[in-house]
């Protein structure tokens, strides 16, 4: 077991980088921050990696993780300065500042990987515009406009630089697109490789350690309280469901996950608990109790806006017997074309009635063929080979 493994439990980006290792390859962890949240709720302890350097040699992980702030640049220059890494990867919010910087001074490949590009960021627009079609629009404050100013920014600092990276890995062909649009990218530099939505084997583990669980009347959500993961719409949706079902047996709606600004969390939560009776926000929690709590869920919505990583917890859902309703998306139909129950953007009665219906029935037949596409076609595995194909496209140049 790789070190950083031993410690604690990772994000997607660092489980593809432990692949790229298991292949053969030898990888040097950088990371400029730690951060506060992951899609799998984690130790902070190693903080999260979000940037790292890639090298071919042979003493795999041997000098992960480290810390990295810009004062330890000279670090990677005096440490492989006469034997220079072979490419740099990261993702774009450390690559195109740091890994730029890296580029020039070891005169090596440089290639980002974009997530998404939140197209819809770019313009200023009110909370309220996100459930204009629902019978229950909400009261919220308008979002501040300091908010988007600083996403705009944002982005078009990104969007300038871009020529500096050799290639481009984009997790979607719809991300691509958006790259050619609002970043003016030359297509034939955007490469698409798709994420790995979860590690089927640690997933299966969890399965054989607990073989049989109790479904229980319960609708989960597993998002961040943030605007663009529309956890907002859902709460529209479970008050729906609230209404549809018996008074006497209102089904539990249970929330993992916590937000960036505490002024908006604590009104989504003030909100979802005047609308319904039987409501929990579990904040994160430790990757075994939030399988475990999918899981025993019958129904799982995401309402996210089209987003690169198209929701890691709907594969958990899938490998978990739990129903997953999302908006009908580009985006999510593209990373999952089986096992999903799709629904008109913006339809809440729909999603509510299916929703429903799910609920009232004891057990649902699994799609074995929803789990094979994601162990085949959305594993870490096939992310990291990915990785390295485009890795060494720029490296034959």
């Amino acid at each position: 077991m790789y070190g950083a493994h031993a410690r604690g439990e990772l994000s997607v980006e660092c489980h593809v980088v432990h692949k790229l290792a298991e292949l053969g390859n030898d990888v040097d962890y950088w990371t400029d921050q730690p951060l506060s949240y992951s899609m799998e709720p984690v130790l902070k302890q190693p903080p999260t990696l979000r940037s790292f350097v890639f090298h071919e040699g042979k003493n795999a992980l041997a000098r992960t993780p480290r810390q990295f702030a810009p004062e330890d640049v000279g670090k990677i220059i005096k440490e492989h300065g006469k034997k220079p890494y072979d490419a740099v990867f990261g993702t774009a919010h450390t690559a195109i500042d740091m890994g730029s910087w890296i580029k020039r001074c070891l005169k090596i490949p440089l290639v980002i990987q974009v997530l998404d590009v939140p197209y819809w960021r770019l313009d200023q627009m009110g909370p309220w515009e996100l459930v204009k079609e629902s019978e229950f629009p909400f009261p919220l404050e308008a979002i501040p406009p300091q908010l988007w100013d600083g996403y705009r920014g944002e982005w078009s600092y990104w969007f300038q630089n871009i020529k500096n990276c050799d290639a481009v890995t984009v997790l979607l062909s719809v991300v691509k697109e958006q790259m050619i649009r609002y970043a003016g990218a030359d297509p034939g530099n955007l490469h698409v490789v798709y994420h790995g939505s979860i590690t089927p084997e640690s997933y299966e583990y969890y399965l054989k350690r607990e073989p049989v669980v109790e479904k229980k009347n319960r609708v989960i959500s597993v998002n961040r309280l943030v605007y663009h993961k529309g956890v907002d719409q859902s709460i529209v949706i479970c008050k729906l469901i609230q209404d549809m079902m018996p008074a006497d047996n209102p089904p539990e709606f249970v929330f993992v996950s916590t937000g960036n600004e505490q002024w908006y969390e604590d009104l989504l939560k003030q909100y979802a608990k005047s609308l319904l009776k039987n409501v929990k926000f579990m904040g994160w929690v430790d990757n075994a109790t939030k399988i475990k709590l999918i899981r025993e869920s019958k129904v799982l919505l995401d309402q996210e806006w089209p987003e690169g990583f198209g929701g890691l917890c709907l594969a958990e859902a899938i490998f978990g017997d739990t129903q997953p309703i999302c908006w009908d998306r580009r985006s999510k139909k593209e990373v999952y074309p089986f096992g999903m129950n799709f629904v008109p953007k913006g339809d809440f009665v729909a999603a509510a009635k299916v929703a429903v219906k799910y609920l009232a029935e004891e057990y649902v037949v699994p799609d074995p063929k929803a789990r094979e596409f994601i162990r085949e076609f959305r594993s870490h595995e096939s992310h990291a080979k990915g990785i390295l194909e485009v890795l060494e496209g720029v490296r034959r140049r």
